[in-house]
Parts: C-alpha cells; structure tokens; sequence
C-alpha cells in the first residue's frame, strides 16, 4: 500500500451507549424458601433507561463530526 492509496481510505463506526441505567444492584438476596415474596423481587423493566447512539468517520488526514443519532 503506498500513502495515495490509504489516502482514499475511510473508517466509519457507529456506537451505542446505555445512559439512567439502575444504580441499584442487579441480585437481591431473599431469605431461604421465601425468595419469590414480592418484597424480594426486583422488576427487570427500567422504564429510565435510555440509549443514545452515535456515528463518526476517519481517514488520513481527516477526522469527520461526531453524529448523535
């Protein structure tokens, strides 16, 4: 590969981040035989979750805008 040629070359990428995830611990601890009472479950649907996605490029000489999608 000579330098004109990686000059044509562009990398692109795009991510995903996870924000307001639930600070609180994943697992709760229940007393033996009463582990499904309701008061020792813990709902798995985090309504505060969001998803933010982002897109961006590079090449030789050039670095592109950061895209929030």
């Amino acid at each position: 590969w000579e330098e004109e040629d990686i000059a044509c070359i562009s990398f692109c990428d795009e991510a995903t981040f996870e924000i307001g995830l639930d600070p609180t611990p994943s697992h709760v601890r229940g007393k033996p035989g009463h582990s499904y009472e309701t008061r020792y479950l813990k709902p798995t649907f985090k309504s505060r979750k969001e998803t933010v996605s982002v897109f961006g490029m590079i090449s030789l000489d050039f670095k592109g805008p950061l895209v929030i999608l």
